[in-house]
């Protein structure tokens, strides 16, 4: 399979295993269960199940997962907050511009790279999956150009990213970068995970303006209220934030509030000539 525009058939770097360190092998909300006072109850009470929705996202993921696939996964990181997908496809793998990227151990193939110059051949993936980086993008219209042209005919486009008029997004758009390196820091996320945030595709109608322009199809649409984790740094934040957040999860009507956008878009068949 051609996958790669230097006319290779494996990605132009090592494929050993990556090393995720320790501390970030931890379950991802340990940083809540194992805080002082009363935060672990409350969490335990309203989220006692999958507090900030990974196991919802890595099952959204694999329901398009085939044996036979070739995945991206674009914006991986170090792989906080991922999964393994070496055992879910034929090949994995994972681009990121960091240099974080080689511990990570749940892509076969991991490549230093830009989003918005993706350094493939048309057509060589069956799925394209982002968890958490639309927010950063600056030109997020030539992501998603990139994105369709890597991507086959059928090809699924699976990404959850912050939903802009959520009151987190609020308070990020509103705050400098230093407060959220720090803030986060209090929470157990270190200052090396905490990139700039631009919120330029986080709304649906964006969204779908993006996705019409790079030929690609609404399939799936989910909002999700997750953890407030970001607030348990004071306790009682931490709880109204967890009341008002069962309330909007629990009522249909109120969705358009809920964290995160959770989507699946497919590429549509090009013109006939």
């Amino acid at each position: 399979m051609g996958c790669y525009d230097n006319g290779e058939r494996t990605p132009p770097l090592d494929g050993r295993p990556g090393v995720l360190p320790e501390r970030l092998m931890k379950n991802a909300d340990s940083y809540l269960v194992g805080r002082k006072g009363p935060v672990p109850a409350i969490l335990a009470y309203f989220y006692p199940d999958d507090p900030r929705g990974l196991k919802r996202w890595e099952d959204m993921v694999r329901r398009h997962l085939r044996p036979n696939s070739a995945v991206l996964d674009a914006g991986c990181g170090r792989g906080r907050d991922e999964f393994d997908l070496q055992g879910a496809c034929a090949m994995s793998v994972g681009l990121d511009p960091s240099p974080e990227i080689q511990h990570n151990p749940w892509v076969r193939h991991r490549l230093r790279g830009d989003l918005h110059f993706l350094p493939f051949s048309d057509g060589s993936f069956d799925v394209v999956i982002a968890s958490n980086v639309l927010e950063h993008l600056g030109q997020p219209g030539k992501v998603f150009a990139e994105v369709s042209r890597v991507l086959r005919e059928g090809g699924k486009f699976i990404f959850v990213t912050p939903n802009k008029t959520h009151y987190s997004s609020l308070i990020a758009r509103s705050t400098p970068l230093w407060f959220h390196r720090w803030a986060n820091a209090r929470i157990g996320i270190a200052e090396e995970d905490v990139f700039p945030k631009f919120y330029r595709a986080n709304t649906r109608a964006k969204l779908q303006s993006l996705a019409n322009s790079a030929q690609l199809k609404l399939e799936q649409w989910d909002l999700f209220e997750c953890c407030p984790g970001n607030l348990a740094i004071v306790w009682p934040a931490f709880l109204l934030g967890c009341i008002y957040g069962w309330i909007i999860q629990r009522f249909r009507m109120l969705a358009g509030l809920r964290a995160q956008i959770r989507a699946v878009f497919v590429k549509a068949p090009g013109p006939q000539i």
